[in-house]
């Protein structure tokens, strides 16, 4: 295969032209930088052609690059889309007005209403939440209608695919921070976060690849005060085990202290080379001065973000603490591609405040 260089950054590619990473970034730079009347214009833009939104080119990018650059209040285009019977992608809906929301639960009442268009109001319904939706939502846990029968799982399933759902007394509760902080490969890095740091002498039992700190924060900082981690938090884990076990746990006490849980064998091939990990070591990623939108990980470009709303890769998973079995609340999420080039997937990060206990898994394509 012919080998060239990204015209930015100059890394190999298989291709002519921009790498995927510098496309990203130059794409969210772009959308940072749009002014009120820009943003006003492709507001109005995907309310004319909401239809379109459902194609995942233009008026798809330009909604998620609002949402998450620019927090931008949606409630027109909830209107929009829900005149056009359009419920792709769920978030559409975060800014409902009471009136849009009420007519989607009259639609997703009806006994006959067809199970794929109530998957789809049900993750609407999950963005706007609120008072009114928690309680459809436990009504129909309690009281399945009968299109639930062609559903894989329940509303409090759905609720999750928005970062909020029901503890184990049936309250609702929300699975993640508002404040969001973002790691961003600019600068000269930050004394506060580093990511993917090596620890010295310290090697997997299982594989013998080194370990890492994934995320080392510092909770004294006052960006990290909503963490309420009072010591610097260095998250150990294996970089080549975190891949291939279901979840990996760590405790960590009231001064940040880490203590990784014995996690069962994922087999002795190690697939972290040493470059890799030399790479992750060298790494210089800055973290923003001020809080961003808490949609930021929606935009498309793969950063590093603590806080804020996840954006998964495949369905939401919010593990259960292994200590009081609540669901965990999210806390960051690592790509690996921030850390080391042809990395793929990301690594995702939460944690039980109340039992100080972390939760990692990994998700890919």
């Amino acid at each position: 295969m012919s080998r060239y260089q990204c015209e930015r950054c100059q890394m190999e590619i298989g291709f002519q032209g921009v790498c995927w990473k510098c496309s990203s970034r130059e794409k969210r730079e772009s959308y940072e930088q749009l002014t009120t009347d820009q943003l006003q214009l492709k507001l109005q833009t995907i309310i004319e052609r909401i239809e379109e939104v459902e194609k995942w080119k233009e008026i798809y990018d330009d909604f998620n690059g609002l949402l998450a650059y620019h927090d931008i209040n949606l409630a027109e285009v909830a209107e929009a889309a829900l005149q056009k019977n359009i419920y792709y992608p769920g978030t559409l809906y975060r800014d409902a007005t009471k009136v849009v929301q009420e007519e989607i639960i009259s639609r997703l009442l009806q006994p006959d209403c067809p199970s794929q268009d109530a998957s789809s109001m049900m993750l609407c319904l999950a963005a706007s939440g609120g008072d009114r939706v928690v309680e459809v939502f436990a009504q129909l846990e309690k009281e399945p209608l009968p299109w639930q029968s062609n559903l894989y799982v329940g509303p409090a399933i759905y609720a999750q695919e928005s970062s909020w759902g029901f503890n184990r007394s049936g309250q609702a509760v929300q699975l993640h921070y508002d404040t969001c902080f973002a790691m961003l490969p600019d600068g000269d890095g930050d004394a506060a976060a580093a990511a993917g740091r090596l620890r010295q002498d310290d090697y997997c039992s299982d594989c013998g690849c080194q370990m890492i700190d994934i995320l080392r924060l510092d909770g004294r900082d006052d960006r990290f005060s909503f963490l309420n981690v009072t010591g610097v938090l260095a998250i150990p884990v294996c970089p080549n085990c975190c891949m291939m076990h279901e979840t990996n746990y760590v405790r960590y006490d009231a001064y940040g202290n880490c203590t990784l849980m014995k996690q069962e064998s994922s087999g002795e091939k190690n697939y972290v080379s040493a470059a890799d990990l030399q790479a992750m070591d060298q790494m210089k990623l800055t973290l923003t001065a001020t809080s961003l939108p808490k949609y930021y990980a929606c935009g498309g470009d793969e950063v590093i973000t603590i806080g804020g709303v996840p954006e998964w890769i495949q369905d939401a998973q919010f593990d259960s603490c292994p200590d009081c079995e609540e669901r965990m609340t999210f806390f960051a999420a690592v790509p690996w591609s921030t850390l080391y080039d042809s990395a793929e997937g990301t690594l995702y990060i939460e944690h039980c405040p109340n039992c100080r206990t972390i939760g990692m898994h990994h998700q890919q394509t």
